[in-house]
């Protein structure tokens, strides 16, 4: 895996039900990591278990991120839009990704303002 990029699978009970994508290419120079991909299998949603991965995986990487939704993608806009209340820090802002389809644009930072 080069050393920009990062990969991590979800397991519950040795079973594989999520993953996560990340990497250093970022829309804005400023931010630090761009949330590329995260799934959690239908299943197992709504039982804490994407916060709790999204909580560990932003420990270990604290810094500037940035993550990119399609606005049709309900589950994940509902999803993320709650799990980042918790950063008072965090920004949204609507775009279009390169095939001209609406997104969401959330910034948010680890680095707490005190």
């Amino acid at each position: 895996m080069e050393k920009t990029r990062w990969a991590y699978l979800l397991l519950h009970n040795t079973i594989p039900i999520g993953f996560c994508l990340f990497h250093k290419i970022v829309s804005d120079p400023s931010r630090d990591y761009h949330l590329a991909e995260f799934f959690i299998v239908h299943r197992y949603r709504k039982q804490g278990l994407g916060s709790h991965f999204a909580d560990e995986i932003i420990k270990q990487f604290p810094g500037k991120w940035e993550i990119h939704i399609l606005q049709k993608n309900e589950p994940s806009m509902n999803f993320w839009s709650h799990w980042l209340k918790r950063f008072r820090n965090y920004q949204q802002k609507e775009g279009l990704n390169p095939y001209q389809q609406k997104i969401d644009c959330f910034s948010f930072s680890t680095f707490w303002e005190s």
